[in-house]
C-alpha cells in the first residue's frame, strides 16, 4: 500500500511509453496506469521501429513499458539500441513485459538497462503501478551512483614534467 501511495504522490505529469504489438494489452496497461493518476500521458507504439521513432523524436519518458516479443525485433534488441555502455544505463527507466517467463530474457533485460521484468499473465493494476514506481527509483539510484562514481574518479592526474 505504501508503494501505491508513493506512486500516486509522484505521478504528477508523467510521460510513459508502452511498446507492445497487442492492442488489447496496450489498452489494458494504459487503463491500469491511468487509474493511479490522471496527470500522465501514455504514448503507444505497436512495433519496435515505431517505438524507436518515438524515442528518437523525444526520449524524455518517465518510464517505458516494452514487450519482449515484437513483430520486427525483440525488446532486448531495442534496449541494446538505446543503452549507453559508458553510463551503464538507458535514457529512461524500462520495464520489460513478456507473455512467457525466461531467466535468460530477464538477465539480458537487466543487463541492457531494464529495471524490472513482468510476466503479462501476472500483471494487475497494482503490479504495474508498483513496477513503475520501482523502475523509476532504481533508475534514479543507478543514475546518481554513476554520476557520483564519475565525480569521485575525477580527471586523470597530470604528472609533473621533469625540468
Amino acid at each position: 500500500i505504501k508503494e501505491r501511495e508513493k506512486f500516486k504522490s509522484n505521478a504528477m505529469d508523467l510521460r510513459l511509453l508502452v511498446v507492445d504489438d497487442n492492442e488489447a494489452d496496450r489498452t489494458l496497461f494504459k487503463y491500469y496506469l491511468k487509474t493511479a493518476s490522471r496527470n500522465l500521458t501514455v504514448f503507444e507504439a505497436a512495433s519496435a521501429e515505431e517505438g524507436l521513432n518515438l524515442i528518437k523524436a523525444d526520449n524524455h519518458y518517465d518510464c517505458v513499458f516494452l514487450d519482449y516479443m515484437l513483430p520486427d525485433m525483440d525488446g532486448i534488441s531495442l534496449l541494446r539500441r538505446v543503452y549507453d555502455e559508458n553510463k551503464d544505463l538507458g535514457p529512461f527507466p524500462v520495464v520489460i513485459l513478456t507473455g512467457q517467463g525466461s531467466e535468460s530474457v530477464a538477465i539480458d533485460a537487466i543487463r541492457y538497462g531494464a529495471q524490472d521484468y513482468l510476466i503479462k499473465d501476472n500483471i494487475s493494476k497494482d503490479t504495474l503501478q508498483i513496477a513503475l514506481a520501482k523502475a523509476r527509483q532504481v533508475f534514479d539510484l543507478k543514475k546518481t551512483a554513476t554520476s557520483q562514481n564519475r565525480f569521485l574518479s575525477g580527471p586523470a592526474k597530470c604528472k609533473p614534467s621533469a625540468a
